[in-house]
């Protein structure tokens, strides 16, 4: 029971200090960080980011591509 491995954090923190207050669908280029290259959004595991702050994150996204502030793929250029 005593040899168990540890496993290291492997999160990678890309939030900023105004992405914790506000993150908003008017500012897309600050929201392009948390999308994949192929338009899919990165779990919570992947940003680091709490499940309150995931949420809006995702909010966010959402009203930005339906504005096509960014595009819901990248095989679609704006």
């Amino acid at each position: 029971m005593g040899n168990k491995l540890k496993r290291k954090n492997t999160k990678t923190e890309k939030v900023t200090v105004n992405m914790l207050t506000k993150p908003s669908y008017k500012v897309p280029a600050s929201l392009l960080q948390f999308i994949s290259a192929r338009g899919m959004i990165y779990p919570r595991s992947k940003t680091g980011v709490t499940a309150k702050q995931q949420r809006k994150i995702t909010t966010e996204i959402k009203r930005a591509r339906y504005m096509a502030l960014i595009p819901y793929t990248y095989r679609h250029k704006i």
